[in-house]
């Protein structure tokens, strides 16, 4: 997992709990999974949370020293990070950073995590364009038909992600009128 990924799940548990112990962060993660489906250890969560004292993005809580509290800076640094996860299609089709900024997205306004959800969805876009013409320009008799049916998964993957984008955007966040008509 990236570390990267790792600075916006263990910030966003700081940020969720505050204040909150190494343990409490921990226990919040393993709690929505992230030890499965990110492969995230109890000592990339210390590091992580050693990482962003040094960087004075959490400090301790003045009135319990044992705990955590995101500065400005922090809160600052994941709103970056979570509009990045949010906005970004890595090239590597891997959704973990989407995931955890899915958890988080709540901590933004409404309408940056439409933004940035709607940046993402045209990226898609951009990227199904792309793979249709090379698996047309590869043809049906290309030298190596599982290079082929590669395209196909991303293709087919990238398909499925941006249904599901619409559907969240439409269901979630588009404002509604009076839904009584």
């Amino acid at each position: 997992m990236a570390a990267r990924t790792t600075r916006l799940a263990v910030l966003g548990a700081v940020r969720r709990l505050e204040p909150a112990t190494g343990y409490d962060v921990q226990s919040y993660l393993f709690g929505m999974a992230a030890d499965r489906w990110l492969a995230l250890r109890s000592g990339s969560i210390y590091a992580m949370l050693q990482s962003l004292r040094r960087e004075s993005l959490i400090e301790a809580d003045p009135t319990e020293p044992t705990r955590h509290v995101v500065t400005a800076a922090g809160r600052k640094e994941h709103d970056r990070l979570l509009v990045q996860a949010l906005r970004v299609l890595p090239e590597t089709g891997d959704t973990s950073e989407l995931r955890v900024a899915l958890h988080f997205a709540d901590l933004l306004p409404a309408e940056t995590v439409r933004r940035a959800l709607t940046d993402r969805l045209a990226a898609i876009e951009d990227a199904l364009g792309d793979i249709t013409a090379r698996i047309a320009e590869a043809g049906p008799g290309a030298s190596n038909p599982y290079v082929t049916h590669r395209a196909g998964l991303e293709h087919a993957l990238l398909r499925a992600q941006a249904e599901w984008l619409r559907n969240l955007l439409d269901q979630v966040l588009t404002p509604r009128r009076s839904r009584s008509r």
